[in-house]
């Protein structure tokens, strides 16, 4: 997978939703324009696509220790 067919599962909206903050003092309030939102939601694509890498990685760590038959890479050490 690109990180262009990379989706977060996320709406405007749930993003948007994100930035409330549902208190009644206005110093917790953040702005929430489209730029906010959009910056907000690009952040959030990026640390889950860090976060689906670092799984992949994982994965064929996991495939590579399976084809060598070793369950950890230091079990072969002597």
């Amino acid at each position: 997978m690109t990180y262009a067919e990379f989706r977060t599962g996320l709406s405007y909206r749930d993003v948007y939703q994100m930035l409330w903050s549902g208190s009644d003092d206005p110093r917790t309030w953040r702005y929430k324009g489209r730029h906010t939102v959009l910056g907000l939601w690009h952040q959030l694509k990026q640390q889950l696509w860090q976060q689906y890498l670092d799984a992949v990685d994982g994965e064929a760590d996991a495939a590579a220790r399976a084809d060598h038959g070793d369950a950890e890479p230091w079990a072969a050490a002597g």
